[in-house]
């Protein structure tokens, strides 16, 4: 399935009504993420600054505060909750 399909094209292929796809995936605990382009060129100011915020964070690798409200994925819907933590 096509993860940057819109509820009503999923709507118009598996039948059910869009609002009861929108409350399924509700239900799922989805969420719709708008999708950005990210530019694949950074200036070198800014590549500098990320190698020195990954050293910083890779120096303590224990403290994982700042990795937990991150959510990071290749598809527009993403899980709010991992039940597993």
């Amino acid at each position: 399935m096509n993860p940057t399909k819109s509820t009503g094209k999923l709507s118009e292929e598996l039948g059910p009504s869009k609002d009861t796809i929108c409350r399924a995936l509700h239900k799922l605990q989805n969420t719709y993420k708008n999708s950005r382009e990210v530019p694949y060129e950074m200036t070198p100011q800014q590549t500098n600054q990320r190698v020195k915020i990954c050293k910083t964070l890779l120096e303590n690798p224990q403290d994982m505060r700042f990795f937990k409200p991150i959510e990071t994925c290749d598809e527009k819907w993403v899980h709010l909750r991992n039940p597993d933590n």
